[in-house]
């Protein structure tokens, strides 16, 4: 076992705190990455965001940043970043007297007391410098000698980050460093009795232990209240290393091929300086700057099938992708410059001023596939003349956008051959689309858009209002539509619902005061109508992470975005959460202490603004589109949002875990805007006020 023996916080620069290897949290990664997948695809906190791990490969964490008791007192407990607490009455590892077991008898401990940064299990190997700085100290801390061998580095934005227990030290004060540059070997020095690397983060002016995760529970209510945030470059603990190069994809030339591909999603905090493609089988390699996204690999053998990896290298080090599509060089091969899943690139050195190119797509049944903007749906082929005065090495285009439409993976070919002569050239297409069931009229009489709540699977409640303003409700119950009944009130906007429980729904309206108004069920009961104040001009919004927990989103009368929160024992004030708005807000929570609000901008765009221990800067997302979003989730990381086409069609668009997604069309025409509502992964239920103002219905399962 490798531990630091416990020791006492002096003035200056705090001590590390104590350390081992226990038998608690054996992963590298201290939170699912799915959990945090929002967060990666922003960089716009106000925060500065600009961590990288110290290490470029899996490493064990061996105690963690305890939020409890910072000043070293043993109270008997250790509290993650993310609220998960160790309890010593929950009982002790046997293998060190600090870690305290999450469960009661429990093997899943966290270690240990009073720890103010990370311990990673390293045995004497490379420390990196997890982000650009100076060094201020390279050697003994004089202050707290238990580090052993130390180095600080300044990072000029008001953080210092500690390594300490080292072995080696390869840097010097005063020296700049760059992220990811080696500067020391993790070691046993100083009050340790195993190799381990200590990572630690602090506010340089006061010199205060900080958690680089900052922490993920409740506002206010972490324990140790010098937390700045999540400092983390993209909001998670990246390596210093690109992702893999993606969607790599090869067409075949005369004893060459060229290789396109789409740069890494991250890369690694520091800039793509090359990239190299690698044949196989034989290995010829081709290699381009970092800028570029295609190479052409030369001197292969015609007649020889060959797929292509592509590695992109940064200054710390590289990843390689996953190998492209099959292709077979030919000397009477067709041309062709570059294929990707969204056009196809035609060298025209080669082609003579009459050439036609005939594209055929086969195996997409049910896909719609547009090429050069005409739209066709299933096996089709069509000519495509590339010019008739075309330059030499001058480059055509045809355009082809892919979007299946049918439920499951869809796979396909597209094939293009120039005049029936030469070898075609082939490139996959692949996707997943998404099955609507169908729609339905649940009839009544609505005068507003729905609103919709589930409290578990094959419960759905429905609101609206009905023809004399009051709120109007009607159910589904495992197997059935109930009828419509009124729940009185006089509203002046749409109904929102959520609920946090089992029996338990929670619905609110603008009333005709413009006040916010209130009206609940739980135990079997309706509670009567309450006013929570305020003055809003649009419909309200509601998200709930959890039992007794309930906040508000909506347009204030400055086009911002104002909200109000119930933390299970009282209304607390509204804020302000900035932003001009265009229409009401949508908000949903897919976690505990998670909440994604959307709504359309000034610019008929979709904006996006999320809270995850603190609220994140709003981040553009596309558009434009016309009507209020409305959005659900139906688990971590989903987002599904619907809103009014240009031509009254329901739009479906939203994030998933390859990023953002385009707008599509559902079909069905509709009269108000969507609301939305899961009860389960996978399943989707969406309503709005349908032809003659009836209830209209579909679903996705």
């Amino acid at each position: 076992m490798n531990f630091e023996k416990p020791e006492n916080v002096h003035a200056g620069p705090p001590a590390s705190g104590t350390r081992h290897l226990s038998a608690a949290e054996r992963t590298d990664t201290p939170v699912n990455p799915a959990a945090v997948s929002r967060l990666s695809t922003s960089q716009s906190s106000s925060l500065p965001q600009f961590l990288t791990r110290p290490y470029t490969t899996w490493h064990d964490i061996t105690s963690v940043f305890d939020h409890c008791s910072p000043d070293y007192s043993t109270d008997g407990r250790v509290c993650k970043f993310d609220t998960t607490t160790g309890l010593r009455s929950n009982g002790v590892d046997p293998t060190f007297y600090l870690g305290y077991a999450v469960t009661p008898g429990g093997g899943d401990y966290l270690s240990y007391d009073g720890h103010n940064g990370w311990d990673y299990s390293m045995y004497y190997e490379n420390v990196l410098a997890a982000a650009p700085g100076t060094v201020t100290l390279a050697g003994s801390d004089s202050i707290n000698p238990c580090f052993g061998q130390t180095v600080l580095i300044d990072h000029g934005n008001g953080y210092t980050t500690r390594y300490a227990h080292l072995s080696s030290i390869h840097v010097n004060v005063g020296d700049g460093v760059s992220r990811g540059q080696v500067i020391a070997t993790s070691g046993n020095t100083g009050c340790s009795t195993g190799p381990h690397l200590h990572f630690g983060t602090y506010i340089t002016s006061s010199w205060t232990a900080i958690d680089p995760w900052g922490w993920w529970g409740a506002a206010g209510a972490d324990p140790w209240p010098s937390d700045t945030g999540n400092l983390w470059l993209t909001g998670y603990a990246q390596f210093p290393l690109p992702s893999a190069p993606s969607n790599v994809l090869a067409g075949a030339g005369n004893a060459s091929a060229t290789v396109t591909w789409t740069a890494p999603a991250f890369n690694g905090g520091t800039a793509i300086a090359s990239y190299n493609v690698t044949a196989s089988p034989g290995g010829a390699t081709a290699s381009v700057g970092g800028a570029n996204t295609s190479a052409t690999v030369v001197g292969l053998a015609n007649g020889t099938a060959y797929t292509f990896t592509v590695t992109a290298i940064n200054s710390v080090g590289a990843s390689v992708s996953g190998a492209s599509n099959a292709v077979t060089p030919s000397a009477t091969a067709l041309p062709v410059a570059s294929l990707t899943q969204t056009s196809v690139n035609f060298d025209t050195q080669a082609l003579n001023s009459a050439t036609t190119v005939a594209i055929q797509v086969t195996d997409l049944s049910g896909i719609a596939l547009a090429i050069n903007g005409v739209t066709t749906t299933g096996d089709f082929t069509q000519a495509n003349n590339c010019g008739s005065s075309l330059a030499p090495l001058a480059n055509c285009t045809i355009n082809v956008t892919f979007r299946p439409s049918a439920m499951g993976p869809k796979t396909g070919t597209l094939t293009i051959n120039s005049n029936g002569s030469g070898s075609p050239q082939t490139v996959p297409l692949s996707g997943a689309g998404e099955a609507w069931i169908r729609s339905e009229s649940l009839g009544g009489t609505i005068t507003s858009g729905p609103g919709a709540s589930s409290w578990g699977p094959g419960r759905l409640d429905i609101f609206a209002r009905g023809p004399n303003n009051s709120l109007i409700h009607k159910w589904y119950n495992q197997s059935a539509w109930w009828s419509w009944e009124s729940l009185g009130g006089v509203l002046a906007s749409d109904p929102v619902a959520v609920s946090w429980g089992t029996d338990r729904i929670d619905v609110f309206v603008r009333g005709a005061d413009n006040a916010l108004w209130h009206r609940w069920y739980s135990a079997g009961a309706w509670y009567p109508w309450e006013s929570l104040g305020g003055i809003l001009t649009s419909a309200p919004t509601v998200a709930s992470w959890g039992p007794n927990r309930l906040d508000i989103f909506m347009t204030g009368v400055d086009g911002a975005l104002w909200h109000r929160w119930f933390d299970g024992s009282a209304w607390q004030d509204w804020e302000s959460l900035g932003g001009v708005l265009a229409s009401h807000p949508s908000a949903v929570s897919w976690g505990p202490s998670r909440i994604d609000v959307v709504a359309r901008g000034t610019d008929n765009g979709l904006w996006h603004r999320w809270y995850k221990g603190q609220w994140f800067n709003w981040e553009s997302v596309g558009g434009p589109f016309q009507s209020t979003p409305n959005m659900t989730s139906w688990g971590p990381g989903r987002l599904d949002i619907f809103a009014i086409g240009s031509d009254g069609t329901l739009l479906q668009g939203g994030y998933d875990a390859t990023g953002w997604r385009n707008w599509r069309s559902l079909g069905s025409r509709i009269a108000s805007d969507p609301a939305a509502v899961s009860w389960g992964s996978g399943r989707i239920d969406v309503f709005a006020q349908g032809a003659g103002s009836s209830l209209w219905h579909s679903w996705f399962d």
